[in-house]
């Protein structure tokens, strides 16, 4: 070939590798921008969310969209931590998981890490994820790890679980780079800061690298509060700031940051127009959920809980512990237990609880079946409720708490000449604490199934009071605690250590 052709050749491959070059290039830029070109709130309007008027195009809230600004926006946060402070009901883990949703598609290799205390509970948010990704194509498409073909960005979904001792490292284990973390109800994360700790290596390469703590009010003993009065540049500012939303003086969606350490995002349910407008909001969800007055101060109007009491029972126990009411149907088979707390002066509840024990992949699982809770009444009636329970579920063992009026229950029953076993057990300083701990040591294990409902509430509501002693806090009950604590106490749970 002349000398010519090889230079007209050359010069052909080197503008025909040029051209691709540049080829390739548009097609990624464009790929990449035509995504970009769509503001996050349009975006949103394509989604369908569930409402309590069936399935609607997701509208951000004013509050979700400058929330989403300090993310996503023009002026983004960069390494920073957002400590998100938001009362149920306000859209705050759905607008975070749509915004992972959006970054991923419209950013090349972003890459997101979701965070739960659980791994079921971080599987249920990816679930809630996809829901986002109708048609988007995926290369790996599994609960724990999300792979997007286009963008060839990624979404982890993992657990800090704080029961396990390497709980907070599985959270970052094999992570390089991150560009976004959120980590949902850190405020009831025990291992939070180990957690961050982990995983702040992984944003080193991120030009972005924003750790969003999602969650409700909890004790003001932990990082997740550490971090909120951090960005209001102390706890009495932000305690100023939660008091002025509560009373109405001040907007009830606040950005707090001093410029440095964590910003903080609150946001109170006052804020959504829907719920401001109902009248009786709080009185509505108290009655329609059966909330206790705890739940709603720390849930719904953002009241910590204070530094000198502490809660007895693990919100993360708790709730692994609470399952949907569904209806029981006694058979001789079953093995059951009876723990009743009977009613005394005042506002107190008669309460008998039903616990039956069923053997599940080799575990031994305590579930209640049954809760008789009633404060209304003579004495009369409530022992003919607790009467036609030993009746028709025949338990085991009945253990009835003695204390003052008790001790005439315990005769009673016991008169009746039952076949089994009617106990009587007082609590005192040194039992009680006893029995508390064998309840706290099985929802540690995992073996207890309880209704969604008061047993819950108290649950949640129960403290170690500042005098030492052991109680429900504020206007909130412990009759069904006790009762719970009965009933397993009757099972022999734990009985050797």
């Amino acid at each position: 070939m002349p000398t010519g052709s090889l230079a007209k050749l050359g010069r052909e491959l080197a503008n025909r590798k040029t051209l691709e070059q540049v080829a390739l290039s548009r097609s990624s830029d464009d790929s990449q921008c035509e995504l970009l070109q769509i503001p996050f709130a349009q975006w949103c309007v394509g989604l369908r969310i569930k409402t309590d008027k069936g399935l609607q195009p997701f509208e951000l809230f004013d509050w979700q969209q400058q929330t989403a600004d300090l993310i996503a926006g023009d002026k983004a946060l960069t390494r920073r931590a957002i400590a998100l402070l938001s009362s149920r009901q306000t859209g705050k883990t759905s607008l975070l998981l749509a915004l992972a949703a959006y970054l991923a598609q419209s950013r090349r290799q972003f890459t997101a890490l979701i965070i739960h205390r659980t791994t079921q509970d971080a599987y249920l948010l990816c679930r809630r994820l996809k829901r986002f990704l109708d048609g988007v194509a995926l290369t790996t498409d599994s609960l724990s790890l999300l792979e997007f073909v286009d963008s060839s960005s990624a979404i982890h979904f993992r657990s800090c679980n704080p029961k396990k001792a390497d709980g907070a490292e599985s959270a970052g284990r094999g992570l390089e780079s991150v560009d976004l973390v959120v980590i949902d109800e850190a405020s009831h994360t025990a291992n939070l800061k180990d957690v961050l700790g982990v995983v702040a290596p992984t944003l080193t390469w991120s030009s972005m690298g924003v750790v969003c703590f999602v969650g409700t009010a909890s004790s003001k003993q932990s990082y997740y509060y550490e971090n909120l009065a951090s960005a209001a540049g102390g706890a009495e500012s932000l305690e100023k700031v939660l008091s002025g939303i509560r009373e109405g003086n001040i907007a009830p969606f606040q950005i707090l940051d001093t410029g440095k350490g964590a910003a903080a995002v609150i946001t109170n349910w006052r804020a959504i127009d829907r719920c401001k407008n109902e009248p009786d909001f709080l009185s509505r969800v108290q009655n329609e959920f059966d909330l206790s007055d705890a739940q709603m101060d720390s849930e719904y109007e953002l009241i910590f809980g204070s530094s000198v009491d502490s809660a007895v029972f693990d919100y993360g126990l708790v709730m692994a512990a609470q399952t949907e009411e569904s209806p029981y149907e006694y058979q001789k088979s079953h093995v059951v237990y009876l723990g009743v707390d009977p009613a005394g002066q005042g506002k107190d509840f008669a309460v008998a609880v039903t616990l039956r024990e069923i053997e599940k992949d080799g575990q031994v699982i305590y579930e209640v079946v049954d809760l008789y809770r009633k404060r209304s009444g003579t004495s009369e009636q409530h022992l003919s409720a607790v009467d036609e329970r030993i009746s028709r579920f025949r338990p085991l063992k009945t253990i009835v708490e003695k204390n003052a009026a008790g001790q005439t229950w315990v005769e009673h029953l016991a008169g009746r000449g039952y076949p089994d076993p009617i106990i009587g057990f007082a609590t005192t300083a040194i039992s009680k604490p006893v029995l508390i701990g064998r309840l706290q040591l099985a929802l540690e294990r995992g073996v207890l199934r309880i209704p969604r409902g008061p047993i819950i509430g108290e649950l949640l509501a129960y403290r170690r009071l500042e005098n030492g002693k052991l109680g429900a806090s504020g206007n909130n009950h412990d009759d069904t605690v006790i009762a719970l604590s009965l009933a397993l106490l009757a099972s022999g749970f734990n009985q050797n250590g």
